[in-house]
């Protein structure tokens, strides 16, 4: 089982939707609170997480310290690219690349190693994304969500962002059908098994009717619903389970109420944590815990 959070800075979620940012407001509490409530809980229930990270968030000394210390404590930090553009999807080769090779080049800056693992923002995955990860030795790439349910969540994605609207989950109508475990992509097709790319790492969902089975989805319908999703361990012999830093984010130390929007955003902070604990609780009764890079690597040596 993966726990894999993506680092999502808060203005991130302010910025994307066109929104001025407050001046009255910390944008940086994913760094200075959020994180080290996950630390807490995975620490508790002795478990290492995989962090995506976004580039642009170590221009931050402080934020510098913080992934040191998440790497020190032997969790994954894995490329998120630098400045998570919503707009990724449409980048041309060339932008694509610095947005991931800068990130790459802060992270390994930051904590002497270089990153091995990706996910696209908003799951904006691509061959030619796909191209630049294997050319810069990545391991893998943990960005597509194959889900039935991705073309209703577009179309409801452009309603609530009607004046900046931006592309998620991928151009491809494939990826809602695509493969449900983590296999190695034929080199020219990522949409297919082979030997000769990169692990792709798909998000889990429910086995027929494919709902998202992440972070949102936990905090919409709560735990005790969210549980009676979860498939049995031989329907799905692996878990890749999607959190944010906003996920454990206390909104009172933020001060932007128009971050409501978001599900669980509004929850107190004990009912986050609560939930996100019980979740981690719940999947250990069945899964053994791991970073993505250490399972993959384990698996490429043992074969």
């Amino acid at each position: 089982c993966f726990i894999t959070i993506d680092l999502d800075p808060v203005y991130h979620y302010v910025r994307s939707r066109g929104w001025k940012l407050k001046n009255n407001a910390n944008y940086n509490v994913v760094y200075e609170d959020a994180i080290y409530r996950y630390q807490k809980i995975f620490n508790h229930l002795g478990i290492k997480a995989t962090f995506f990270v976004v580039g642009e968030d170590l221009l931050n000394s402080y934020n510098v310290g913080v992934v040191k210390e998440l790497h020190e404590d032997q969790h994954e930090i894995a490329n998120h690219t630098m400045n998570h553009l919503q707009s990724f999807e449409i980048l041309n080769f060339k932008k694509k690349n610095y947005q991931i090779m800068k990130s790459h080049e802060k992270i390994h800056e930051a904590i002497g190693c270089e990153p091995k693992g990706f996910r696209a923002p908003g799951w904006n995955i691509d061959q030619k994304t796909i191209n630049i990860l294997k050319d810069n030795n990545y391991l893998y790439d943990t960005s597509i969500l194959p889900s039935y349910f991705n073309y209703p969540l577009k179309i409801y994605n452009k309603i609530l962002n009607w004046n900046n609207n931006f592309p998620i989950f991928g151009k491809s109508l494939l990826i809602p059908f695509g493969k449900r475990t983590p296999y190695k992509t034929l080199n020219a097709n990522y949409l297919k098994a082979g030997d000769n790319g990169i692990w792709e790492v798909p998000v889990s969902t429910t086995p027929i009717i494919r709902l998202p089975l992440i972070g949102a989805m936990l905090f919409k319908l709560g735990i005790t619903k969210f549980k009676k999703l979860l498939p049995k361990p031989n329907k799905m012999p692996y878990f890749n389970m999607v959190l944010h830093g906003l996920d454990l984010v206390d909104k009172n130390l933020v001060n932007d109420d128009r971050l409501m929007i978001k599900p669980g955003y509004g929850l107190t902070i004990e009912e986050k944590e609560k939930a996100i604990s019980r979740l981690i609780s719940v999947l250990s009764k069945n899964y053994q815990f791991s970073t993505i890079n250490n399972y993959i690597s384990n698996y490429d040596e043992s074969n």
